[in-house]
């Protein structure tokens, strides 16, 4: 079982990606959910690298486990950083849709801060 847990911001942006397991579709290195979670995942870790004013630090140290946290958002990058976001968790929502036994997507919501 894969599990993800998003944590979302006030404003709907994500704050923490955590992903951890295995899809248990296939053999070692040929399973399909592993690999589509392996490429969003990777995918949206690279977007955030290419955006030099946004803050992060993240690892994936291990395979099955990927780890982002969101330190800032310059007010200039959130409809962009929105936009990823949401491509990133649209893809795991859709292989939940697709794969309900095998992969989890937990998402926590932080209530929404008054001037943010």
């Amino acid at each position: 079982m894969i599990e993800t847990l998003i944590r979302l911001d006030g404003r709907g942006l994500i704050q923490e990606v955590t992903v951890k397991g295995h899809g248990e579709l296939g053999l070692k290195g040929s399973d399909p959910l592993c690999a589509a979670v392996t490429v969003l995942s990777g995918t949206f870790g690279r977007m955030l690298e290419s955006q030099h004013r946004i803050g992060w630090e993240g690892k994936a140290d291990k395979p099955g486990q990927f780890w982002i946290k969101v330190l800032s958002i310059p007010v200039s990058e959130r409809d962009w950083f929105g936009g990823a976001g949401d491509y990133f968790l649209l893809g795991l929502q859709d292989l939940m849709k697709q794969f309900p036994q095998n992969i989890r997507v937990n998402i926590e919501v932080a209530e929404a801060r008054h001037g943010t």
